[in-house]
């Protein structure tokens, strides 16, 4: 069996391609999902991978500089995006709208089909990590592509939040 998964990245790559043609059990998929996929779920997915450090605010160009940070569109919600690998956990993060649940549920079933050929798979909703700053920011950035106003107010939330996130990755990370 092989196991693919297509992903863009923001950091000039048009596409990557990960592929094992052995797939691993001992394999942990983590992946981090918000509504939109451009925020909260790819600074906890950075912080896990250890493009940014849990113990230090990432300044505003840092968090900028980081594949998928405020770039995603409508069209990219739902689609995996590779954060990298930490060991044995490959770690990813997604935006599923306000469809979490039930695109969990479903994703949980079309894994158990395959479980016994791949290690545990971790949802992570960063949502309750999100403060009314990184909200009112994202519509403005994502939604109504107001990024000179959006961006500022995201990042300045991002930073708010960081801790909260740190702490979220600490913990699923055990």
């Amino acid at each position: 069996m092989t196991w693919k998964t297509e992903c863009s990245l923001s950091s000039g790559i048009d596409r990557a391609i990960i592929k094992s043609d052995k797939i691993r059990r001992d394999w942990r998929i983590y992946i981090y999902h918000c509504y939109g996929g451009s925020h909260s779920s790819v600074t906890a997915a950075a912080i896990h991978v250890g493009l940014l450090h849990p113990e230090q605010k990432p300044s505003w160009q840092l968090l900028l500089s980081l594949p998928y940070f405020d770039t995603q569109k409508a069209s990219d919600h739902g689609k995996l995006q590779f954060m990298g690998t930490v060991g044995d956990d490959l770690v990813f993060s997604v935006g599923l709208q306000t469809a979490a649940e039930p695109a969990i549920k479903a994703l949980k079933a079309l894994f158990a089909i395959g479980q016994s050929e791949i290690g545990p798979i971790n949802f992570i909703g960063t949502m309750p990590a999100v403060n009314l700053w990184m909200k009112i920011g994202g519509i403005c950035s994502r939604v109504l592509g107001l990024k000179g106003i959006g961006r500022p107010l995201v990042l300045y939330g991002t930073q708010r939040a960081y801790s909260n996130l740190a702490r979220l990755v600490r913990d699923v990370k055990g």
